[in-house]
């Protein structure tokens, strides 16, 4: 359960909450009560602290408590069809993982330091059962919509299926950086916190090591983050890109960005890095790895 990143689980609970709160409105213009045409208001709420991973599992539990009083046709009035109780699998499932997680993943209100949030294999094998249990459901009765609740299944408990990252031992990939960028330095982090094997080493383009790699015309400007492995050197997008698919599990997606022209990619890329320091800061002097972090960072 190492490779399961809490980056991971934030796309989940993304996937749980977004669809959801896109759904809420307009209200319908049958609404009854004051409290029904409130209720959309109440469950958007307690969505959106979900979304912002703030008291996620304390707005779970009330979402879900709602969702089974008054959202489910027929559920107050017994009994249910077959039907009517397959379909509170998805929607059940999904909500229980949220409230049984422990905080702290990514994009939380409090995240917890890289490698410190860690989901319970018990957890994880429930999502490993009620994943195909709600695509069997979607393929069976396409009518009830469950596909909503495959997909974020599927988010769930996918990675792990997913090819992990190849190390090389002997000469393990470097991930050149600007050291005094923030957005570089951030993407470190990231990397770091995905990175659970220990495939990457870091250097700072300021570095003596990348001045004994990289030609010199690649230190010019330093606006290219650059990636070197086993098969060669890579800049820009296409570095981003090889990284993403060298972390394996779920950022093996990285690869379908080769579909997109190189062109197109480099011109986003230029476009941000001509902007970096100015949207995410810049240092006064190049990042000095923690005690941690030593064993993984070159001159």
């Amino acid at each position: 359960m190492t490779g399961y990143s809490s980056y991971q689980f934030m796309l989940f609970r993304l996937a749980v909450a977004l669809p959801l709160l896109a759904n809420l409105w307009p209200l319908p213009r049958n609404s009854g009560p004051l409290l029904w045409l409130a209720l959309p208001w109440i469950l958007g709420a307690l969505l959106l602290l979900i979304l912002l991973g703030a008291f996620r599992r304390i707005a779970s539990v009330l979402f879900l408590s709602i969702f089974l009083a008054q959202i489910v046709p027929g559920l107050l009035r017994p009994p249910m069809n077959p039907d009517q109780w397959l379909a509170l699998l998805g929607p059940v499932a999904s909500f229980l993982i949220l409230v049984l997680a422990p905080g702290g993943e990514a994009l939380a209100l409090r995240p917890k330091q890289r490698h410190d949030w860690r989901l319970p294999v018990w957890l994880y094998a429930f999502g490993l059962l009620a994943f195909p249990a709600s695509l069997v459901l979607y393929l069976w009765h396409p009518e009830l919509t469950a596909v909503r609740w495959s997909v974020a299944l599927g988010i769930f408990a996918l990675p792990l299926w997913l090819l992990s990252g190849r190390r090389n031992e002997s000469n393990p990939p470097i991930v050149f950086f600007d050291g005094v960028c923030g957005l570089c330095n951030s993407s470190v982090d990231f990397i770091q916190s995905e990175d659970h094997r220990h495939i990457f080493k870091f250097s700072p383009l300021q570095g003596d090591t990348a001045r004994r790699i990289l030609a010199a015309e690649t230190l010019v400007d330093l606006k290219s983050i650059v990636y070197v492995d086993e098969k060669g050197q890579y800049e820009r997008s296409s570095a981003i890109l090889r990284i993403g698919t060298r972390l394996g599990n779920l950022w093996t997606v990285a690869w379908l960005g080769f579909l997109v022209p190189a062109s197109l990619r480099n011109a986003l890329y230029d476009f941000i890095a001509r902007h970096r320091y100015r949207w995410f800061g810049k240092k006064e002097a190049c990042r000095i790895p923690t005690a941690e972090e030593r064993a993984y960072f070159l001159p």
